[in-house]
């Protein structure tokens, strides 16, 4: 058992609009994946981002656990994104923390 605070803050491109928003997740789980991106990106930036998985403490040694990631674009349009890697494999321990 854990949690974690999620922030986000966005701004138009226009740069006439921006929000912000804050929450607390409390985590029951054997395993969590938490996005692990840039603090901040503006339109055009290029960066790379991923995920990081946190074996909770009671989990057994040795869970392996696979990981998948996928794109689902909002429209027809080619998407901005592309990822490098859709699947991989781990071994985990017991409160074990690791970043895909």
């Amino acid at each position: 058992t854990g949690s974690f605070e999620l922030r986000a803050y966005a701004v138009s491109d226009k740069g006439d609009g921006f929000g912000h928003g804050t929450a607390e997740q409390l985590v029951r789980k054997p395993l969590s994946l938490s996005a692990s991106t840039p603090r901040i990106g503006r339109v055009g930036d290029a960066f790379s981002c991923g995920v990081t998985l946190t074996a909770a403490p009671d989990l057994p040694a040795g869970t392996a656990a696979t990981v998948t990631l996928g794109l689902a674009p909002a429209t027809s349009q080619p998407a901005p994104l592309s990822l490098l890697e859709t699947n991989r494999t781990l071994s985990l321990a017991p409160s074990q923390t690791v970043e895909v």
